[in-house]
């Protein structure tokens, strides 16, 4: 926000805050989809990008609304943020796999990765469970 648009947003009547927001959203949607665009890249197809973007402008709104000047960060650092914060807590409720899980499966998948580019062939079992340092079961 530029210095101007934050003393207005401070003086602002309700009304003239809402007139604001919409100006502000307008000009950040860049910043939104920036941001979006490096997210949905990492995803399965089935996750759309007008998807990320629509909570990434609630992202923004409550960037808008929280911000604090004294803090001396520039807005568009807070709004990133806060647009990426969006969009990860929304994927992450629309996941049904808790993330402790996710993690252990990631580094479950990467042992294999290692063990098969050390070896030159198929990872076994024992080899990744070894490597892991649990039992085959687990």
């Amino acid at each position: 926000m530029s210095v101007d648009t934050l003393a207005a947003w401070k003086a602002a009547t309700p009304d003239e805050k809402h007139e604001l927001r919409d100006e502000l959203v307008r000009k950040y949607t860049p910043l939104i989809k920036l941001v979006a665009l490096r997210i949905v890249r990492k995803l399965p197809p089935q996750i759309e990008l007008d998807d990320l973007i629509n909570t990434g402008v609630l992202g923004l709104m409550d960037a808008i609304d929280k911000f604090d000047p004294g803090r001396e960060i520039k807005f568009e650092t807070y709004a990133e943020f806060r647009i990426r914060g969006a969009i990860l807590d929304e994927l992450r409720s629309l996941d049904w796999v808790p993330r402790s899980i996710r993690q252990r499966l990631n580094e479950l998948e990467k042992t294999f990765e290692q063990l098969e580019a050390k070896h030159q062939r198929p990872a076994t079992d024992e080899e990744v469970a070894g490597e892991l340092g649990i039992g085959q079961e687990e």
